[in-house]
């Protein structure tokens, strides 16, 4: 009864706050009475004083559990009627298809690019292959299921069930347990992984035994990134010993990296090339400061740092290069997003756009916006010339549970044709939803 009291009381001055701090208004109505409940700093308990702090605490608990949503939504906003906002409400929770799901982390995936109707995802105790026709049909019949009018649904096991997306089937699976990250070839059917041990392996899709072992466990520390370049002829790695490792496609039975560069006196959390010339950028934590690094590797290795961005004390997590625009985007260890022109090597645009660690981005073909995601799991869709936040998807990889609550969130991210974004994460689960442009926003 004081609970109801407190909500009947608050509903009022949630209707006072339905924009951003830019003055638009996105989503529907119940998408954005969501978002009110959920806002940190939207709370019926004004209180400045420590005593009060127990109290909010709980009330962020209780309306981040989506079993108490609606009722809490009936409760603030008692005048309004929710048999069409309900529906609205589902469609919001059900605006994400999971292609698969584990009790695991899901660290990677890549697609097949000699044929897109095959997956691989890489969990914590194998790597799985999944047949995935009609899901890059964005004409055909995915598409339209992506998008069709949700039924109402009456528990969260339905929630689930309904986003579930039976019809793609597990075609391989390989026993290799602490795969930590994978990448697909640009054209034939190959693909790499990099383990927790620091052991790099190549994989062709649809056969069973491992093509090549680049490089054996235990001799460097975890793999934290490893990518092919745009041309296919030669990959990288970087580890926690601080390393960067180049390797040319061969098939000799011993390889050996041509390139090995001590980038960081601690870890390389990420690096990405920069066009098929040989320069590549570089994220990482050091003792003197260097968080993005640019490296020529065509010099000699005492020579081959080209430049250095010192844009914060903090450690550097992720990279992304765009070509289109020649700049560099780097996410911080404190949720900062910070742009580079690599042309005249100066910061162009700095802004907090995460609570959390960013772990990764994608950016869309025509390179109007790009998409990040952070350590909390919250996935954020930002414009890239004018970094206005378009979209937000809270939470969309976080555990469940109590014991796994400080989790390591979004793990990948990749937009695909038609506007569709696609993510997997620290709860298990390979998630395809539509995004929505800032028109449709609006």
């Amino acid at each position: 009864m004081i609970f109801a009291i407190v909500f009947q009381t608050y509903h009022r001055s949630l209707h006072c706050f339905t924009d951003y701090d830019d003055g638009v208004t996105r989503g529907g109505p119940t998408l954005q009475r969501i978002k009110l409940l959920m806002d940190p700093n939207n709370t019926p308990f004004r209180s400045s004083k420590k005593n009060a702090d127990p109290v909010k605490r709980l009330w962020h608990a209780l309306v981040h559990q989506d079993s108490l949503r609606e009722t809490l939504l009936q409760l603030s906003f008692p005048k309004d009627t929710l048999s069409d906002e309900a529906l609205e409400q589902e469609s919001l929770l059900n605006s994400s298809k999971i292609i698969y799901k584990d009790a695991d982390l899901a660290m990677g995936f890549n697609f097949n690019n000699a044929n897109r109707n095959t997956i691989a995802l890489a969990g914590a105790h194998e790597v799985i292959e999944l047949d995935v026709a009609g899901l890059t049909d964005t004409e055909g019949k995915g598409s339209e299921e992506l998008n069709e009018k949700p039924k109402r649904l009456n528990s969260e096991d339905d929630v689930l069930n309904n986003r579930m997306d039976r019809t793609f089937k597990v075609t391989l699976r390989r026993n290799l347990p602490g795969v930590r990250r994978m990448h697909s070839h640009p054209n034939l059917p190959f693909y790499i992984t990099g383990g927790n041990d620091g052991s790099i392996r190549m994989f062709e899709f649809g056969h069973p035994d491992q093509i090549l072992s680049y490089r054996g466990s235990s001799v460097r520390d975890r793999v934290n990134r490893i990518r092919f370049n745009t041309l296919g002829n030669k990959f990288g790695a970087c580890d926690d010993s601080g390393y960067l490792s180049l390797w040319t496609l061969s098939n000799s039975t011993n390889p050996k990296p041509f390139v090995e560069v001590k980038a960081y006196s601690r870890q390389v959390y990420d690096f990405a090339f920069l066009g098929s010339s040989s320069l590549i950028a570089t994220a990482g934590y050091s003792s003197d400061s260097k968080t993005v690094c640019m490296w020529d590797t065509l010099m000699p290795s005492r020579r081959s740092l080209v430049h250095s961005f010192i844009h914060s004390n903090h450690a550097s997590q992720a990279v992304y290069y765009i070509p289109g625009q020649q700049c560099l985007l780097s996410g911080g260890r404190r949720g900062n997003i910070f742009i580079f022109d690599i042309r005249q090597r100066k910061l162009l645009h700095t802004f907090q756009a995460h609570d959390s660690a960013i772990k990764c981005f994608a950016v869309d073909p025509s390179e109007e916006f790009f998409v990040s995601g952070s350590a909390d799991g919250d996935i954020k869709v930002w414009g890239l010339s004018v970094h206005e936040l378009y979209d937000i998807y809270k939470r969309e990889h976080m555990r469940g549970t109590y014991l796994r609550h400080g989790s390591t969130g979004v793990q990948q991210l990749q937009i695909l044709p038609a506007m569709h974004l696609m993510s997997c994460g620290s709860d298990g689960s390979l998630k395809l939803r539509q995004l929505r442009t800032k028109d449709t926003s609006t």
